[in-house]
């Protein structure tokens, strides 16, 4: 089982397809769709972008 995992991990970051932005995305998605059914809605994630400007005005400067 840890081999198999291991393996998958490999081929996916071999790929390129995993960086900060997809992993984000992916969250967004499984919120918006957990909250389909939800009776309040709660809080929707912004875009990626929107994401990386608010978490650059949170780092200290330099």
């Amino acid at each position: 089982m840890k081999l198999t995992v291991l393996c998958v991990a490999l081929l996916v970051a071999g790929c390129g397809a995993v960086n900060s932005q997809s992993i984000y995305e992916g969250l967004r998605t499984q919120q918006s769709l957990k909250n389909l059914g939800a009776l309040q809605p709660s809080e929707k994630m912004g875009t990626y972008d929107y994401y990386e400007k608010e978490r650059k005005k949170l780092k200290p400067q330099e």
